[in-house]
């Protein structure tokens, strides 16, 4: 059953690799308010449920069947790193919004957006058949 796992991390890298795309071509980042905010979400997503896999079904660091929080837990972390590691790669390459009041309001609504994908991997991930 982990292959649903699997699956719900194949879905989520598409699904973000084409909103980055179509968001790109169509200047989505920069027109549509709200847009910047789901590719984050959908980010989240992604890292988290290959985050899950690799470390809890893949085989690489052993097979187990986590605990529920444990897994929350886990989830949470390795999303948020990811997040403020991607943070801090936006600052030094200034990719940021130059303003600096907009680059902090910026920041904290990406950082929002991949904590509550975060929540929801966390939640999702849960769920026992994923780790059997």
């Amino acid at each position: 059953m982990s292959r649903r796992l699997l699956i719900l991390t194949f879905i989520s890298v598409i699904v973000v690799g084409a909103l980055h795309r179509i968001g790109s071509a169509f200047y989505l980042y920069w027109d549509v308010v709200w847009f910047d905010g789901l590719v984050h979400y959908v980010g989240a997503l992604s890292v988290g449920f290959l985050f899950l896999w690799v470390w809890y079904v893949s085989g690489l660091f052993g097979r187990s069947t986590p605990s529920r929080k444990e897994v929350f837990i886990s989830s949470l972390i390795a999303v948020m790193a990811v997040a403020l590691g991607w943070e801090f790669f936006e600052y030094s390459y200034g990719i940021a919004v130059s303003n600096a009041n907009n680059y902090v309001l910026d920041t904290f609504h990406d950082v929002v957006f991949d904590f509550l994908g975060a929540l929801t991997v966390g939640l999702v991930g849960r769920v026992r058949s994923f780790y059997e």
